[in-house]
């Protein structure tokens, strides 16, 4: 029998073979395969984003329709509603209904309002007149369900002024006898955005200028107030062609004919 050599290489065994790695065409695809995938999710995001905007466009989000302007305005409108009184009594507050008009489509045209009295709560729509010219505040108020489901139409009344400080100006002008000489019926009044006014002695003036329409001729007031909060109001002018300045007597500082004005306690964002 013959014997191993002690001269010989001693024998190994033999290694395992090496695991299969991740080769360059794999990490290609891999990377593809993210790629893709993150690519998808952008899609999906930017589509996303898109389709807010497009909400958002279509509510428009700038509080146009939910300010005390407009709650100034439906709570006069509603006022003498023999249905609204019949429901709630008189009315205390309103309040955007967030659900019923920020919906998921974003696709109303009216604006839905809780109208809550001191004997009961009511929703009402609100159709907008969107004509920048015209001095009609609503073409179609409507009282309607929870969901939002219509129930009727109602016969509000035409709005005399066209904001939350017009209002003010209107209340206390509605029965002084200076301007119903001077123009007969007072039938609408609306803030003067265009002109400044410049106090005589250099410093600023809280006051503002009113065009103010009757229903024989027009004219122009100019309502001095307290302070920038334009919450008080000190006096009001009728100011002639001239620049001439006539004191007016003034009427109630608050409450329009028929309820006291109604408080917005809504905080939604959205006319």
């Amino acid at each position: 029998m013959s014997q191993e050599s002690p001269f010989s290489q001693p024998t190994y065994e033999s290694s395992p073979p090496p695991r299969p790695g991740i080769g360059t065409a794999s990490v290609i695809a891999i990377c593809i395969t993210l790629l893709l995938m993150c690519g998808g999710v952008l899609t999906v995001a930017f589509m996303a984003v898109e389709r807010l905007a497009e909400v958002i466009e279509d509510v428009d989000l700038d509080g146009e329709y939910e300010d005390e302007d407009t709650v100034a305005a439906l709570e006069y409108a509603l006022a003498e509603v023999d249905e609204v009184e019949q429901e709630i009594g008189t009315i205390l507050t309103i309040e955007v209904n967030s659900s019923l008009t920020y919906d998921i489509k974003g696709d109303n045209p009216e604006y839905y309002y809780d109208v809550t009295g001191d004997q009961g709560t009511m929703v009402v729509a609100a159709w907008f007149d969107e004509d920048e010219e015209s001095e009609r505040w609503f073409q179609r108020v409507a009282s309607v369900t929870e969901e939002g489901e219509l129930i009727q139409n109602l016969s509000v009344r035409a709005v005399p002024f066209d904001s939350k400080m017009s209002m003010d100006v209107w209340q206390q002008l509605e029965t002084c006898p200076e301007i119903i000489e001077e123009i007969g019926e007072l039938k609408y009044v609306a803030v003067d955005w265009e002109t400044d006014i410049e106090a005589a002695d250099g410093e600023e003036e809280v006051a503002h200028f009113f065009d103010v329409r009757g229903s024989d001729t027009n004219a122009r007031v100019k309502a001095s107030y307290a302070d920038w909060s334009l919450d008080q109001i000190n006096e009001i002018v009728l100011v002639g062609d001239d620049g001439t300045e006539s004191q007016l007597t003034l009427g109630p500082s608050s409450g329009v004919s028929g309820p006291p004005p109604a408080t917005n306690t809504g905080s939604a964002s959205r006319e």
